[in-house]
């Protein structure tokens, strides 16, 4: 475990941090006997108490900047300075509203004064534009722990503040303008929402979104390191041809930049582009950046600019997902090759042609079947703690919808890149939506055999962090071993 630490030092520096963060938010006794399991390969160096008081300082920090908040039968008069960070339409049941995202500092009538919280103000129309703060009055609710929503006071006017600024409008009318021009040149309303929805992150479609909720596949749709990979991909092979190495590099970095500006900051978005970004200043810098030090970077980052958001929903599948990846992987693919056995290259040249191709497709699938349970053994505990439900459909889809949703987007990149050309982006156009039409088809004619849902309410939060511990410490202990075996020599 030692030499796994010391190999990620950002990684084993954010775990003190959360650990940190999460004992102010939702305390628990199984986070000292964690504290104790991350401290022992240390036992034998001073270190251990600098790490200790990281822990103990994340944790004062953290209480200062978010005392506990008492609020009278969860609701209080008042008024606030809001400062947008995204801003969306959204669809009912019967109507369509407007949603803003932002930061709220908030002064009851009585006087009280709260910190900096997030917060939602629901809106029937965008009659205020989000491109400043403003100072609205109106009642202040609490939804749940660290969830807040503003209900502004009737024929209460919202008082905009000078000299202020946000991003939120820029990028409100850039993902409306996107999202009218895909819609333009894909004729399929759903196609368009859904491919729309890929590159920006907004679903304004609520039967989209229960579709997909219902087979468990509506993570596509969420922002995360999946989108920038493969966008950093189809750049890297595009600008292959025009750049050399170095500026190609600091191009993608450039681009990659300027999509996380048009998107905003939220946990999956923040932490993939913080990954690709390290990345690429590492290829640049010609350093080695391994994936739990990256993550461990983005949690640390996260956890210093916002600690609440370790509260989200969001960033716990996003953070969990990207572990299970780094640890569980090999493991879990290491234990199906049992069954779907590796063949060396020069077995594979002696088969005939018929058995190779039976084998890349086998190889696909093993690799597929180990990605896909790895993130599913820490995705479903939480998931069964939050909604007490999982569907099992999403064990199945999620092994080629998202392969299907990358050739998508990919022709949707292309098509894009040569709008500018007569007649050629038609063609990619059509290659998106008839790929995404697919997609669209197998989701609402999903088999009934594979529409069942597991159900259960036995699942609290001390069990689903003992086991979200548990397969970490295994998965950080399977990957070591698996380290120790690759560089260690063969007799």
């Amino acid at each position: 475990m030692q030499q796994f630490f010391e190999r990620c030092p950002a990684f084993y520096v954010g775990l003190f941090l959360l650990l940190g963060v999460a004992s102010h938010f939702a305390w628990h006794p199984l986070y000292l006997a964690f504290l104790v399991v991350l401290l022992f390969p240390m036992r034998n160096s001073k270190k251990w108490m600098g790490y200790l008081l990281l822990a103990l300082s994340a944790y004062c920090i953290t209480a200062i900047r978010f005392p506990s908040i008492a609020m009278p039968q969860n609701a209080l008069e008042g008024k606030g300075r809001f400062s947008a960070t995204r801003v969306a339409y959204a669809r009912g049941a019967f109507h369509r509203f407007t949603v803003y995202e932002g930061t709220l500092r908030f002064t009851s009538t009585a006087g009280q004064r709260l910190p900096t919280i997030s917060c939602r103000i629901f809106s029937p129309s965008h009659v205020h534009p989000a491109d400043r703060d403003y100072i609205i009055e109106g009642t202040l609710v609490q939804n749940r722990p660290g969830e807040y929503t503003l209900h502004p006071k009737k024929r209460s006017p919202w008082q905009a503040l000078p000299k202020t600024f946000c991003f939120a409008e820029w990028r409100f009318h850039a993902k409306r303008a996107l999202g009218t021009f895909i819609k333009h040149h894909i004729h399929d309303k759903n196609a368009a929402a859904f491919l729309t929805a890929l590159f920006t992150g907004d679903v304004e479609e609520r039967s989209l979104k229960i579709e997909l909720n219902r087979l468990g596949i509506s993570h596509l749709i969420a922002i995360s390191g999946f989108h920038f990979a493969l966008i950093a991909l189809f750049l890297e092979t595009l600008l292959r041809f025009i750049l050399p190495f170095k500026a190609r590099l600091l191009a993608m970095l450039f681009l990659l930049s300027g999509y996380f500006l048009f998107l905003g900051v939220a946990p999956s978005i923040m932490r993939a582009y913080i990954a690709i970004s390290l990345y690429l200043l590492g290829k640049f810098l010609g350093k080695r950046i391994t994936g739990c030090n990256a993550l461990g970077v983005g949690l640390c980052v996260e956890c210093l600019i916002d600690p609440h958001v370790i509260t989200s929903l969001s960033f716990q599948l996003s953070f969990s997902c990207t572990i299970a990846i780094l640890l569980l992987y090999q493991p879990v693919h290491a234990f199906l090759a049992k069954w779907l056995p590796e063949r060396t290259p020069a077995a594979i040249s002696e088969m005939p042609l018929f058995h190779q191709h039976g084998y890349i497709l086998l190889s696909l699938l093993r690799k597929g079947l180990a990605l896909n349970l790895s993130v599913h053994l820490f995705s479903v505990p939480i998931l069964l703690y939050y909604f007490h439900k999982f569907p099992m459909a999403s064990l199945s889809y999620n092994l080629f919808i998202p392969f299907l949703t990358g050739i998508a987007c990919i022709f949707l990149l292309l098509a894009l890149c040569l709008s500018p050309l007569p007649l050629l982006p038609n063609g990619f156009f059509w290659l998106a939506e008839m790929v995404t039409t697919s997609i669209l088809t197998f989701t609402t004619n999903a088999p009934l055999s594979l529409q069942w849902t597991l159900r259960t309410q036995l699942l609290s939060f001390p069990w689903v962090l003992f086991l979200l511990s548990l397969l970490f410490l295994l998965g950080m202990h399977q990957t070591q071993q698996h380290d120790f075996r690759r560089f260690s020599p063969r007799g």
